[in-house]
C-alpha cells in the first residue's frame, strides 16, 4: 500500500474557542417529522428511524449520551423504543388536535426533579394549552403519562397563536410562553412547586406576534425573536428583550419590515440572526448593527419553515432539495456573511421525512445549588488537540471566576480532551458552566470490489485520485474505477477533519455497460408511504407493477408518487428514455 496523503490535522497553530451559553441539557437527539430523527451523538450526525408522524410542532427530549427519553407531537407521546406509551395514545381528549400547530409541544424537566417532565400542548383547532407530566419511573422505566395530575385534560388557556417556547429563568425556575390571538405574550412560570396558572402578561401596542410563525430564544436568553409577527396588515419579523427574573418582554425592534419568515434562529454568540425571505432564501442579519435588515445577506436557498441551533453550534434547516428528505446547515454560524457556510443537503432523513418544524429546545431550570453542574454548554470536537490549545471563555458575570482547577480567571486554556467547568455569580445566583472537548480525529479505510472502491459513509466531502491526478466529479464514498493503478481518496468530516488512505488495484475487470449502469442506481426510501425517488446518472423512465403483473405507474421523473397505491409489493422497473430496462427493484409500500 502507498500513501499518497497523510492525516491533515486542522488548525495546529491557532486556537479553538468554546463559549458558554444558557442552560440547555444535552440534547443530543432529535425526533421529529414524517418517522424522522438525528442522532448528534455521531460524527457526522447520522439519521435515525422514529414511529412519530406529524407535519408540523414537537418536541423530544434526551438524556446527553444515554439517549432518547421520549418524544411527542402534543397528542401523542412515544417511548425510547418507539412504543406509544401506555397512556399516551391521546394525551388531550376527544376533540383535540395539534396536526397544524408551528410549536405544538414543549417538554420542561420538573425543577428539583428526575422523575417528572412536564408536557404542554398547544392545539390547532382550539387554539389552547394543555398540560400533562410525564413520570419516568413507570412502565417499567419507559415512563408513561401521569394520568393522576391534576391539570390532565384542563385547558390552561384559549385564543392562543401557534407560538409557544421554554426559557430558563432566575429561581431554579423556567417560563413557558406562549402569545396569544390579541397579540399579547403569557409568561407561566413553572417551579419546584409546579405551574403557576397566573401567566405573566405583556403587551406591545401594534406589534403582535401572533401569526402563525415560530420564536426562539437566544443563547443568553435575554432576547426572544418572533417570525410572522403582525404589525398591522403585514407580517414581519420582531425581536423582543425578555427579562428572565420576572417573565417580562417588551419590545426591542423589528428586524425585517419585509420578511414572512416562518422560522428563525439564533447563533451562538448571539449576535446573528438567520430567517427567509418570501423567496426561500436564507437570510444572515447582524444583530450588532443598529439596523438589522440593511445587513441582510443571502446565504443560500431552502425551505420556509423552521431553523435550529443544534448542541453541535450549528443551525440546520430543511432542505429545499429531495421535498424534505435533507437538513442542511450553516456551519459556522457565528461568522460574518459567507463565512458562516452554507450547506443544502448534510443529513439524508431517509427512509423519513422532515415537517414543517424541528423539535422545540428543553431548558433546564437556573440556580442550581453551587457544585451542581446545571448549563451544559455545547460540545466543541477538535481533529487531535491543537498544539495551542481549546481556549474556554465563561458567560459574563458580576462577581469572579472559580474553575475546576482553582482558575480565578474568567478564561482558560486547555491542552487535553474532557470536561471543564467554571462557577461564577450572576443576577441569577451562583451558576456552574461545563465544557466538553471532544477528539474528532478521522481514521478511514478503503475497500475494492470490482470494480468499485469504497471507503466510509458518511463524511461531508470527498476528493479521489489516480496516481497524483485528481479525479473530476468524484464526489461521493464510492469510486468506480475502469483501470488498475494506484487509487487514494482524501475524507472530510462535517467538522473539518481530515484522513486519507491509498490502496493499489491489479484486479479490475470490465463488466458488461449496461450491469455497470444497474448497479450505479438506488431507489430510496424503501419501503416507502408517499414517494420513492431513483438516483441514476443518466435520464431515467420507469414503471411500477403489482404483484398481478399491472402497471400502475409509469413516467420519466426520478419521484415516484405511491402514495395513492394501495400497501404492498410492487416492482420498479428501470429503464432508459427509450424504454429498455435497465433495472429492476422490488419496492414495498407502507
Amino acid at each position: 500500500m502507498k500513501l499518497f496523503y497523510t492525516l491533515l490535522v486542522l488548525l495546529l497553530s491557532c486556537t479553538y474557542t468554546l463559549h458558554a451559553q444558557y442552560n440547555i441539557p444535552e440534547n443530543n437527539i432529535w425526533a421529529m417529522g414524517f418517522r424522522a430523527g438525528v442522532n448528534f451523538n455521531t460524527t457526522p450526525p447520522s439519521a435515525i428511524a422514529t414511529a412519530m408522524y406529524t407535519a408540523e410542532g414537537c418536541a423530544s427530549v434526551s438524556n446527553g449520551e444515554f439517549g432518547l427519553q421520549f418524544y411527542t407531537n402534543g397528542k401523542i407521546v412515544w417511548n425510547a423504543f418507539n412504543n406509544i406509551m401506555p397512556n399516551g395514545s391521546d394525551i388531550l381528549g376527544a376533540g383535540h388536535t395539534t396536526a397544524s400547530t408551528t410549536q405544538a409541544a414543549v417538554i420542561v424537566p420538573a425543577p428539583g426533579s428526575d422523575r417528572y417532565y412536564y408536557l404542554f400542548s398547544l392545539t390547532d383547532n382550539t387554539a389552547t394549552l394543555f398540560c400533562n407530566r410525564v413520570d419516568m419511573s413507570l412502565a417499567g422505566g419507559l415512563g408513561d403519562i401521569d394520568t393522576g395530575f391534576p391539570l390532565r385534560h384542563i385547558a390552561l388557556k384559549g385564543a392562543l397563536s401557534e407560538k409557544m417556547v421554554a426559557a430558563p429563568g432566575c429561581n431554579n425556575n423556567v417560563w413557558l410562553l406562549v402569545f396569544g390571538a390579541d397579540g399579547k405574550a403569557y409568561a407561566y412560570e413553572i417551579t419546584t412547586a409546579g405551574v403557576n396558572l397566573t401567566p405573566v402578561v405583556s403587551s406591545f401596542g401594534e406589534v403582535k406576534p401572533n401569526g402563525t410563525g415560530s420564536v426562539r430564544v437566544s443563547p443568553k436568553a435575554d432576547r426572544i425573536v418572533a417570525g410572522r409577527t403582525q404589525v398591522g396588515a403585514a407580517t414581519m419579523t420582531a425581536l423582543f428583550n425578555f427579562d428572565y427574573t420576572n417573565g417580562t418582554l417588551t419590545l426591542n425592534r423589528i428586524i425585517d419590515s419585509a420578511s414572512y419568515a416562518y422560522g428563525c434562529a439564533f447563533s451562538p454568540d448571539g449576535t446573528k440572526l438567520y430567517s427567509y425571505n418570501q423567496q426561500l432564501d436564507i437570510l444572515q442579519y447582524n444583530l450588532d448593527d443598529p439596523y438589522p435588515a440593511a445587513t441582510a445577506i443571502t446565504l443560500g436557498e431552502g425551505m420556509n419553515f423552521d431553523l435550529k441551533l443544534a448542541v453541535d453550534g450549528k443551525i440546520y434547516f430543511i432542505s429545499s432539495y429531495g421535498s424534505g428528505q435533507f437538513l442542511g446547515c450553516i456551519e459556522h454560524p457565528d461568522a460574518l456573511g459567507i463565512a458562516a457556510g452554507f450547506r443544502d443537503t448534510v443529513i439524508n432523513l431517509s427512509p423519513g421525512l422532515s415537517p414543517l418544524c424541528l423539535p422545540n429546545d428543553v431548558v433546564l431550570a437556573g440556580n442550581i445549588p453551587p457544585g451542581g453542574i446545571n448549563r451544559v454548554v455545547m460540545d466543541t470536537v477538535v481533529c487531535g488537540m491543537p498544539s495551542a490549545g481549546v481556549k474556554l471563555i465563561a458567560a459574563p458575570a458580576s462577581g469572579g471566576y472559580i474553575w475546576d482547577n482553582n482558575s480565578t480567571a474568567d478564561m482558560r486554556t486547555v491542552t487535553q480532551t474532557g470536561t471543564y467547568f467554571v462557577q461564577y455569580n450572576t443576577v441569577c445566583g451562583t451558576r456552574v458552566d461545563t465544557f466538553k472537548v471532544k477528539d474528532g480525529s478521522v481514521h478511514t479505510t478503503l475497500q475494492f470490489s470490482n470494480p468499485v472502491l469504497r471507503t466510509g459513509d458518511g463524511y461531508a466531502h470527498y476528493w479521489w485520485y489516480k496516481g497524483n491526478t485528481l479525479l473530476a466529479g468524484a464526489t461521493g464514498h464510492e469510486l468506480t474505477v475502469t483501470s488498475n493503478g494506484w487509487y487514494s481518496v482524501v475524507v472530510q468530516s462535517q467538522w473539518g477533519c481530515r484522513d486519507s488512505v491509498s490502496i493499489q488495484v491489479t484486479g479490475y475487470v470490465a463488466i458488461d455497460p449496461v450491469e455497470q449502469l444497474s448497479r450505479s442506481i438506488t431507489v430510496h426510501p424503501n419501503p416507502a408511504s408517499d414517494h420513492v425517488y431513483i438516483k441514476a446518472p443518466v435520464a431515467i423512465s420507469y414503471r411500477l407493477y403489482g404483484a398481478d403483473g399491472r402497471v400502475y405507474l409509469q413516467g420519466k421523473e426520478n419521484a415516484v408518487n405511491i402514495a395513492n397505491l394501495a400497501p404492498g409489493l410492487y416492482f420498479l422497473q428501470v429503464c432508459d428514455q427509450k424504454g429498455n430496462r435497465i433495472k429492476t427493484e422490488k419496492v414495498l409500500k407502507l
